[in-house]
């Protein structure tokens, strides 16, 4: 016997299954690093800035970076991300889907584009050839994707420099404030 559904059911469940890219991964969001979930927001404002090129979207990736990677960093990573944006949107021949970074339902949970993009960042990372491999075909549709990857690596590379100067003892992370008083004796 097969369930009947609604008209408003049927359409739910082509949406939710046509394309696998268009399905939410709230799983995987809550599975990324705190740095990766860093790299996302500014990969979604970044990408927020194209849909809306006369929005401010831009500097706020960018004030994002600094903030969260600091001034050595943060540009070098902002720039990063931004070049590895530009060689996929040469590389793909369809759209990427994204979640909005504003909206507070949505930037909890990962399209099937942000997965892959977030799980190539990590293969490159953990140096895993056969995930990046597979990632990158994904994401990039079979397409020829060296551009894409030499950007990929060179973030890679960028979230590596911050990560070993941000685990040495006395580096001041953003929660880790230098505390500063006055005792007038």
């Amino acid at each position: 016997m097969t369930k009947k559904t609604t008209p408003n059911e049927a359409s739910n469940e082509t949406s939710r299954n046509k394309g696998g890219a268009k399905e939410d991964f709230q799983a995987d969001v809550l599975s990324l690093s705190g740095l990766e979930r860093q790299v996302l927001k500014v990969l979604r404002q970044f990408l927020m800035g194209y849909t809306n090129a006369t929005g401010h979207m831009w500097e706020t990736a960018f004030e994002t970076c600094l903030r969260d990677f600091g001034p050595t960093h943060g540009p070098n990573i902002g720039v990063a991300v931004m070049k590895s944006i530009q060689a996929l949107r040469t590389t793909r021949k369809t759209t990427f889907r994204f979640k909005n970074p504003g909206c507070p339902c949505c930037r909890g949970f990962l399209s099937g584009h942000e997965k892959y993009f977030m799980y190539l960042l990590r293969a490159w990372r953990s140096d895993d050839g056969l995930a990046r491999q597979t990632q990158t075909i994904l994401l990039c549709e079979g397409e020829d994707a060296e551009g894409f990857s030499s950007r990929m690596k060179a973030l890679s590379d960028q979230l590596d420099q911050y990560s070993a100067v941000s685990n040495q003892s006395g580096f001041l992370r953003p929660g880790n404030r230098l505390k500063i008083t006055y005792r007038d004796q």
